[in-house]
């Protein structure tokens, strides 16, 4: 009985595994490239991001180098987590009630940070005073 359930089990995890795969495959051969990937705003092309355009769009755009700029990826990281973005623009009526959740999951995050990775007195005089011999040892 035991096994019957352990072979469900595979069965089902090997399943899963080939559905995602066959999901894929067919998504990434039925659209064509510039749909899959292309057209939204990429934080990192820089000016063109106001209008979504990307790189790809300028002439002979695979001769010329590629300039990245990862601040504009750090701005647009750091306004949706924090700000939900995203969020406020396509849906304010889920906003309102997500943002103080998401704001009070955030502040008692960095509030444990604080508390667990300050220095801890008691540690380092320990460490002043302990022979050598038992700090080898950690």
């Amino acid at each position: 009985m035991t096994t019957l359930f352990y072979l469900l089990g595979y069965l089902a995890v090997a399943g899963f595994f080939s559905l995602v795969f066959i999901k894929v495959r067919s998504y990434l051969t039925a659209s064509p490239l510039h749909v899959r990937w292309e057209i939204y705003p990429i934080p990192h092309e820089g000016a063109k991001t106001s209008y979504g355009g990307s790189f790809m769009e300028e002439k002979d755009w695979w001769s010329k180098a590629r300039h990245v700029a990862h601040l504009g990826d750090i701005k647009a990281l750091v306004t949706e987590v924090l700000c939900l973005h995203a969020t406020f623009e396509h849906n304010l009526k889920l906003w309102f009630r997500t943002y103080p959740f998401i704001s009070a999951c955030t502040c008692s995050w960095a509030a444990q940070s604080l508390y667990y990775f300050q220095p801890l007195p008691r540690y380092s005089a320990f460490l002043r005073t302990a022979p050598s011999c038992f700090l080898s040892t950690m």
